[in-house]
């Protein structure tokens, strides 16, 4: 029985824990409606860094703001 609730208590830190990451990731919203998930790096005046959450090991994209309509921060802050 205390093998059980073991088992249970680990899936279920598993799945808050994936959820977690899900959840917590910033959002571009482009001028032209395309919505892309991301880490931002860096925000300047006229440019954003970022890196696609799919592949956070890959390259680093730059975008100018003139092409972003809104940026969604993981804590639920919005820019532009």
């Amino acid at each position: 029985m205390k093998t059980i609730f073991q088992l249970a208590f680990i899936i279920t830190l598993f799945v808050c824990s994936s959820a977690a990451k899900v959840i917590a990731q910033d959002t571009i919203i482009f001028t032209d409606g395309t919505v892309v998930s991301c880490k931002i790096l860096q925000v300047s005046t006229d440019e954003v860094k970022y890196k696609k959450f799919d592949n956070l090991d890959g390259p680093d994209f730059i975008k100018r703001t003139s092409e972003i309509n809104m940026i969604k921060y993981k804590g639920g802050l919005w820019n532009y």
